[in-house]
């Protein structure tokens, strides 16, 4: 992946079209740099309550508040990376969830599909259920950052990347009234 490729999705970007050229000029800059601002970094998290009893901790869930030119430019990123990964045929036919019109529900329906298959032709199903909720979470950046290496894409982008995922901070928002 390349970085006219990054700029071509950043300027069909319809947020930094109509509000500043400027803004999509800083973009590219912060792109070519490999950094971001530490201003862009930072997340403002607010507890939202779902329901139940508002003096349970456990009824609010969080929602992490951050730099809308920084969520662009990481949707941009984003895009630019899965069309890198799809016109280059690098992804698995089996990858599901994530990808516009390939959701996990989807999968779900595929998989039922092949097992009613299989007991319809009188075989045996096994299967193995794995729980991936938080795999994310649990990532090596440096391993995630060598296989990007190694699916071609740009130094640049890699030097964003990694310093998106680093460094960053969190400010955490509490006003909570309670009575009993």
């Amino acid at each position: 992946m390349s970085i006219p490729v990054v700029v071509h999705f950043a300027t069909n970007v319809t947020i930094i079209k109509a509000r500043n050229r400027g803004k999509l000029h800083a973009t590219i800059i912060c792109i070519n740099s490999g950094n971001i601002p530490d201003t862009w970094k930072i997340a403002h998290i607010t507890p939202v309550f779902k329901k139940g009893d508002k003096c349970k901790p456990s009824n609010y869930r969080p929602i992490s508040l951050t730099c809308i030119v920084s969520k662009i430019l990481e949707k941009v990123i984003r895009d630019s990376l899965i069309h890198h990964l799809r016109s280059n045929e690098l992804l698995s036919n089996k990858q599901y969830g994530f990808l516009k019109g390939r959701s996990a529900k989807i999968q779900m329906i595929r998989v039922m599909d092949d097992w009613t298959k299989q007991l319809d032709q009188g075989r045996s199903v096994d299967v193995i259920y794995f729980d991936f909720m938080t795999a994310f979470d649990k990532v090596s950046h440096e391993h995630l950052l060598h296989k990007l290496c190694h699916l071609g894409v740009h130094h640049q982008i890699l030097d964003w990347i990694h310093d998106f995922l680093n460094e960053r901070s969190r400010w955490l928002y509490i006003i909570i009234k309670c009575h009993r």
